[in-house]
């Protein structure tokens, strides 16, 4: 176990107890430089650790922030396909690099904020950090789909889901990408695709999914105010942006080939739950 971990799991242990950097050293038998490079580590991982002058350190419980030790504790796995970005230019790019490397199926990408994020028709998408920002790569059953658009129903529709079970906030789709609620945007997706040369089929599908999650509605530009939101415009989340996260990613991994039953299910998150 490196430094990092020792801190952590110390942190951890101690549950709301602030812990001075001398004490962390002392009992970690560490020089202060290094507790202070473990923390900062922690943070660029997406660690919440709050720090007072003359109290020290210890772990914050944010549930509308990302980490990716809480994310990985959430999904229930460690298989490797998971990768937390703190930041990003854009989880899509990631995700199509990664693919056209061989990456495995059900690889996701997740971000607490984009610099390059993209919506449907080269759009900006505004990605700042209290969103959610991931990309699974999908390859089993590629094949099936008939088109692009009929990936992009699936996300939509398992971010409806996603959304529903974990904040029991029901939203509804725009035809066929965005993710409205109240009449205001708070999400969409981006599906890209990467089709056989020879058969015309496709051989993988990025599926990305940007969701306003707790991003305060003063806070956005001002071409956006009047018609995009987040799930909490006042910037307190009541549910954990990680179990979101990772409800989402397991439903991406498990969408189906486009069918009756999709269709359906498309239709009633459009006309609403």
């Amino acid at each position: 176990m490196n430094s990092k971990e020792r801190v952590l799991k110390l942190l951890e242990e101690t549950e709301e107890e602030f812990l001075s950097g001398e004490y962390i050293a002392k009992i970690l038998g560490i020089s202060r430089t290094s507790v202070w490079k473990a923390i900062r580590a922690l943070r660029g991982e997406g660690e919440e650790i709050e720090a007072v002058t003359n109290r020290g350190y210890r772990l914050s419980d944010n549930p509308g922030s990302l980490s990716g030790r809480k994310l990985q504790e959430a999904l229930g796995e460690d298989d490797g396909r998971l990768i937390f970005l703190e930041n990003t230019g854009s989880t899509n790019q990631e995700a199509k690099i990664l693919a056209m490397q061989g990456a495995a199926d059900g690889t996701a990408i997740v971000a607490k904020q984009q610099s390059e994020g993209a919506g449907h028709d080269s759009h900006r998408f505004w990605s700042p950090e209290g969103g959610i920002y991931l990309s699974v790569i999908r390859r089993k059953g590629a094949v099936a789909w008939r088109e692009s658009r009929d990936i992009t129903r699936s996300g939509a529709c398992a971010a409806c889901q996603a959304i529903h079970d974990v904040c029991g906030i029901s939203c509804r789709i725009r035809p066929v990408n965005d993710l409205y609620r109240d009449g205001k945007k708070i999400g969409g997706i981006l599906t890209e695709t990467m089709e056989d040369a020879e058969t015309g089929r496709t051989s993988w599908a990025v599926i990305g999914v940007g969701i306003s999650y707790c991003i305060r509605q003063d806070s956005f530009p001002d071409d956006l105010k009047t018609r995009c939101s987040s799930l909490y415009p006042d910037g307190r989340a009541e549910a954990s942006a990680n179990r979101l996260a990772a409800r989402l990613i397991c439903l991406l991994r498990e969408v189906p080939p486009d069918s009756e039953h999709l269709q359906a299910l498309y239709t009633d998150w459009v006309l609403g739950r």
